[in-house]
């Protein structure tokens, strides 16, 4: 388990999500792209419930291809 300091730079933080063995998202791009650009991490893990279902954002997204299939849904 990493804890990184406030205040720390934002490069930093990616660097360190990008060396981590698994990784649990938030719904934020900065965490999706930890995931996308972490080639080690032999879990990866991201909220199934986002977009909320009926809402008008996902009608937008097609979400089989915003994760990618090696990643587990959690709801």
């Amino acid at each position: 388990m990493i804890f990184a300091c406030p205040g720390i730079y934002r490069e930093v933080d990616m660097a360190i999500l990008l060396n981590c063995d698994a990784l649990v998202l938030s719904t934020g791009t900065f965490s999706w792209w930890s995931g996308f650009l972490n080639i080690k991490s032999e879990q990866t893990i991201y909220y199934d419930g986002w977009p909320r279902p009926g809402s008008d954002l996902m009608k937008m997204v097609n979400k089989t291809e915003l994760y990618p299939k090696s990643w587990i849904p959690l709801l």
